[in-house]
């Protein structure tokens, strides 16, 4: 999470600097000047010897390096001329006609689906994508949009059970799985994160776990999103599209009992939900739940 927090700070420092271009020295003196504790934690956690201006050295290598192509999917653009500059450009989506802005924002949020996958199956969910488009649609033009979720998973809690404990379980009538909901969006600042947040409790809240999720988010936003979390119960996961499995809940959901209206008004919808549904009601008559 560090690594992701010290990326954030360079995204956020550069869209702070009225589009002036600056270096990844200057990036690097700025970070170190800004977070000292930080600073210290990263010369302390180096196997290198980081004393001094090697710090900065190595902050500069990794701007340059492995953070180039992470800045570049940022709306940061790289200057092609010595010494390299990296200024914040305006996301070419705002730039685009509402109707391809709409679109464009669109095919960046589904690639993000496959790196959510991956993630909950690293944390040993079984997640399905749940393709709104797949329903009938009884609501309006949006309306599936705060009906559907962009993606659910199933927590089986009993996977690493002996034998003999789940024979007890079922006998005690221990709940076999856990529902997961998840809402996803490319980015979240302050000009979205209230919707974005209130879409997920739309269309996450009636599972155990409802999430909202998202490869980037600005700290103002975060300062809401714990707000809001607080009243509403709905978490939020920051997805890492480098390394998905490094992916971090950042704040937890609050568990709920699953409200079986929401999800027949749903699953009544068909589509991909419905077949979910089918799938975790097969299992569990599987197991004898």
């Amino acid at each position: 999470m560090a690594n992701n927090t010290r990326f954030y700070a360079y995204v956020n420092y550069l869209k702070n600097s009225g589009g002036i271009g600056k270096t990844a020295r200057e990036i690097a003196e700025w970070w170190i000047k800004e977070f000292p504790k930080k600073a210290d934690e990263k010369r302390k956690e180096s196997v290198q010897d980081l004393s001094g201006d090697k710090l900065v050295n190595q902050l500069v290598a990794e701007i340059t390096g492995p953070y180039k192509p992470k800045l570049k999917n940022s709306g940061i653009t790289v200057s092609g001329t010595r010494p390299t500059k990296f200024t914040f450009a305006p996301d070419e989506v705002a730039e685009l006609p509402c109707s391809q802005a709409a679109d464009k924002e669109k095919i960046l949020e589904e690639s993000l689906y496959p790196k959510l996958e991956e993630y909950l199956k690293s944390e040993g969910l079984g997640p399905k994508r749940i393709d709104e488009k797949s329903a009938s649609n009884t609501k309006g033009p949006k309306g599936n949009r705060w009906l559907f979720p962009d993606m659910v998973a199933m927590q089986d809690l009993r996977a690493d059970y002996d034998h003999h404990v789940v024979t007890l379980a079922k006998k005690m009538a221990e709940p076999k799985f856990l529902i997961w909901s998840f809402e996803v969006k490319i980015s979240l600042s302050m000009s979205n994160v209230r919707e974005s947040f209130f879409q997920a409790v739309s269309n996450s809240s009636w599972a155990n776990y409802g999430y909202l999720v998202a490869s980037e988010i600005y700290d103002d936003a975060m300062k809401e999103l714990r707000i809001l979390s607080n009243s509403h119960g709905i978490g939020v996961i920051i997805l890492d599209k480098e390394n998905p499995t490094e992916s971090d809940i950042v704040i937890p959901a609050e568990i709920n009992e699953l409200d079986f209206d929401v999800l027949n008004r749903i699953a009544k919808q068909g589509g991909d939900f419905k077949e979910f549904i089918r799938d975790v009601a097969q299992k569990m008559a599987i197991e004898g739940c």
